[in-house]
């Protein structure tokens, strides 16, 4: 081995950190700009609690009410880190294998993550059956309609204490999730296979386990941030749009609370809404199965806060009613 293999750094680790830096990871710098009302389905035991603590639950990525929404994107990601496999036995197609398989244990979710994600969603439709019924108790609730100046990047609406927030719209399109998702894999396995070609110290595989499980981990934690811009098109009526709090795990851990839902305990963390400042929120939809006197109830609550003349006040339009 000559000298400027034994003194250069070792390239194979180094490329997680290379990919956590051209991804920025933590630090999204390029959100979109939110120019209509944003409205936020929930129970009436919601609205009373928003109200009254002014805050918000952001909901681990992991115990949203949908996994199917999680797993649609991450079945694409594995779907193109496979596709690098060619099964044509040389050393280079054996390293895209094993990282193939590192991946997609790490997919499982058996090991933890170094970063970590959560949220609260949105919809720009106010009257939405689908919201109504999956977050809106049934038709039962309310949704919340808050002005755009509360997603502002540089607002001071909501504070999140244990990490940097970024609105996020959702997109309805398997081919733009893929198109977005297919160059980050295709770099991640780019610099794995020119390493292995031009180190030759990187003989054995299982030398080299921990520095693959490292790119795998970064490669993945960008692809569940980009997989929440995503879902099947069958949601496509929801037209959501997500506030995510990402942080470094150990950062957000100190914030994190346990709520119950049903059987299944749900991580989830608070984080400041000046619902009660005028302006930030400029309607409240009563849901369509909601009481005969709802009107007045939310009357009454906002004008507990002085709020009553500032927030409209409206009843969804939908003929349904919860069989709950």
């Amino acid at each position: 081995m000559n000298q400027n293999q034994d003194t250069r750094p070792d390239d194979f680790s180094d490329i997680a950190a290379q990919l956590a830096e051209e991804w920025e990871l933590g630090n999204e710098s390029n959100q979109p700009v939110v120019t209509t009302p944003l409205y936020h389905y929930t129970s009436a035991v919601g609205l009373i609690e928003i109200f009254r603590s002014q805050k918000l639950w952001f909901t681990s990525l992991f115990h949203m009410n949908d996994p199917s929404e999680l797993r649609h994107g991450l079945k694409i990601a594995s779907r193109l880190v496979r596709a690098h496999v060619k099964d044509d036995g040389s050393n280079i197609d054996k390293a895209r294998l094993a990282f193939a398989n590192v991946f997609e244990r790490i997919l499982r979710l058996s090991e933890p993550l170094p970063f970590t994600h959560f949220l609260a969603c949105f919809s720009k439709a106010r009257d939405e059956l689908g919201q109504w019924r999956a977050y809106g108790d049934d038709g039962r609730g309310f949704a919340i309609g808050f002005a755009p100046q509360v997603f502002q990047p540089d607002g001071e609406a909501i504070t999140a204490p244990g990490g940097a927030l970024t609105i996020r719209n959702v997109h309805y399109d398997a081919d733009a999730a893929e198109a977005n998702m297919r160059p980050r894999i295709d770099r991640a396995l780019a610099l794995l296979e020119s390493t292995i070609t031009s180190d030759q110290r990187v003989r054995d595989l299982k030398s080299a386990a921990k520095s693959m499980h490292r790119i795998a981990a970064t490669l993945l934690v960008e692809l569940l941030h980009q997989s929440l811009a995503y879902k099947h098109e069958a949601y496509r009526a929801e037209e959501e749009s997500r506030l995510i709090c990402m942080n470094v795990r150990e950062d957000l851990a100190k914030h994190v609370l346990t709520r119950a839902r049903g059987a299944t305990l749900v991580s989830y963390i608070e984080n400041d809404i000046a619902v009660r400042k005028p302006g930030n929120v400029i309607e409240i939809v009563i849901g369509p199965s909601a009481h005969i006197d709802a009107e007045d109830a939310v009357g009454s609550l906002l004008a507990s806060y002085d709020l009553l003349k500032q927030v409209k006040i409206s009843r969804s339009a939908i003929p349904y009613r919860s069989v709950r």
